[in-house]
């Protein structure tokens, strides 16, 4: 299993948003985050899509920290 973050997806609000995503590959991590969103109901702004995300692969093998939102909007 692969480990992805992602903190650019459209949320309920205009804020940041942050998600951790565990899945076997990354095309398997970016259905599962579009899954998450549609039963959350959320819906991207006019013109957008909601796949419209970045992925970022986190290797669990090193050490790392990642901040995903650090409160600085």
């Amino acid at each position: 299993m692969r480990i992805y973050t992602s903190n650019d997806f459209h949320g309920f609000w205009p804020v940041g948003t942050a998600a951790v995503i565990v899945a076997h590959d990354e095309a398997t991590a970016r259905l599962k985050l579009i899954a998450a969103l549609g039963e959350r109901k959320i819906q991207p702004p006019p013109g957008k899509s909601l796949d419209d995300f970045t992925l970022v692969p986190l290797d669990p093998t090193k050490p790392e920290v990642r901040i995903l939102r650090d409160g600085d909007y």
